[in-house]
């Protein structure tokens, strides 16, 4: 975020170099009597007032005052600048009017009173222009491009006035003044695009919509971006993530995740104030099921302990239907070491994706988690109703409790 201490060094430096120009046009108007120079003088003062007004919005910008919006004030950053971009345009068509109609006097001197004055615009026009660019602050680099408009213009006015005293050539004089004033339309025309794209909440820059998405696609537990939503206002960019990630993660398990992209994400890319991450389960569709059971039997009641169950029922799922075939548990289910983790080594082998269980141990639980293997939780009731149950959505998943 820019800081309003030195955006407000930036801007007083810059209005004093502008106002060094607009004193010594003043002072060759009085010298030469030349109307051109009083122009390029009021101009001058128009410039000291935008540019006044300018600190003024970005102080306010950035006060506490504007912390009470949901998105501040920072969009007043983008109505400053698309009011630049139309005065510039005004600017331009009015040093043409008047050129056209003026008819120049006194032509070295005026010359020369331009030519020093464009020094100090050049000068504000470069801090404003850099400092902005640097913070991404549209409105201190549209008052910078302004301020270089003003060289252009006043180049341009310089040279017609000289070319016009050694060659007596009125021509040349009101070529230059088109000349200027072109120059102002075309300064003003990215000014005004990137303005009214922030406005309108389009992309500025799809630069960086790309190296948002690559941020994310570099996080292995998101499986899908189903969302980026990115607003630019001012010299902040505030951004919204939908995605999708790996259904085996519990909210607290995706919680830190998401705070790593986020932070990455304010790492990688300059300006972002705000990163807003919404977490939606990936939508599988299907699954093989591992279920304890007493029978053989699609209605039989799921077996109180996993490891002593004598049966397991397979049940692959697709597309909301599914088929169940049933296994042995051809472990000695009377042994009393390890028997769970033996047990699930052996059906590894079956590429189980979810269990549904009523109890199960701390490191069967453990070992199902690094094999990335969904845990369900049941009170029990028949395979049957178990399944159409886990169809439904009615089963949540075990969390394992220490019960010492």
């Amino acid at each position: 975020m820019l800081s309003i201490e030195k955006v407000r060094k930036i801007m007083v430096n810059s209005l004093i170099l502008v106002s060094i120009s607009m004193i010594i046009r003043f002072l060759g108007f009085i010298f030469t009597d030349n109307y051109a120079i009083l122009i390029e003088t009021i101009h001058m003062g128009i410039d000291v007032v935008i540019t006044t007004f300018i600190l003024i919005a970005l102080r306010i910008i950035y006060s506490k005052f504007s912390h009470r919006f949901s998105f501040g004030l920072y969009k007043l950053e983008d109505l400053i600048s698309l009011f630049l971009g139309l005065f510039i345009i005004y600017s331009g068509i009015e040093i043409i009017i008047y050129g056209i109609s003026s008819i120049p006097f006194h032509s070295l001197y005026a010359s020369i009173v331009q030519i020093f004055s464009i020094i100090p615009l050049i000068f504000a026009g470069g801090i404003k222009y850099r400092f902005g660019k640097m913070n991404n602050s549209p409105s201190i680099m549209s008052d910078g491009m302004h301020t270089f408009t003003d060289v252009f213009e006043g180049t341009g006015v310089a040279l017609g006035l000289l070319i016009n005293y050694f060659t007596g050539s009125i021509i040349s004089y009101y070529f230059s003044i088109v000349l200027a004033g072109i120059a102002l339309f075309i300064a003003s025309i990215e000014i005004i695009r990137n303005s009214i794209l922030d406005l309108m909440d389009l992309p500025r820059d799809r630069n960086v919509l790309k190296s948002i998405e690559n941020v994310i696609e570099s996080f292995s537990e998101v499986k899908k971006l189903t969302g980026l939503y990115v607003r630019w206002a001012g010299s902040v960019i505030f951004i919204e993530i939908i995605v999708e990630m790996d259904p085996s993660l519990t909210i607290e398990e995706a919680h830190p995740i998401t705070e790593k992209i986020e932070k990455r994400i304010k790492d990688e890319i300059n300006n972002v104030i705000s990163v807003v991450t919404h977490v939606e389960p990936s939508k599988r569709k299907n699954f093989r099921l591992i279920v304890p059971v007493k029978e053989k039997d699609i209605n039989s009641e799921i077996h109180e302990k996993f490891s002593k169950s004598p049966y397991f029922a397979i049940v692959d799922i697709s597309n909301g239907s599914y088929t169940v075939n049933f296994i042995e548990n051809d472990l000695n289910i009377d042994e009393k070491s390890l028997v769970g983790v033996k047990v699930i080594k052996n059906l590894l082998k079956y590429g189980l994706t979810d269990i549904i269980t009523i109890n199960i141990g701390e490191i069967v639980f453990g070992l199902l988690s690094i094999h990335k293997i969904n845990c369900w939780k049941t009170d029990g009731g028949t395979l049957k109703e178990n399944i159409d149950r886990f169809l439904e959505g009615k089963i949540e998943k075990y969390v394992f409790k220490d019960e010492t």
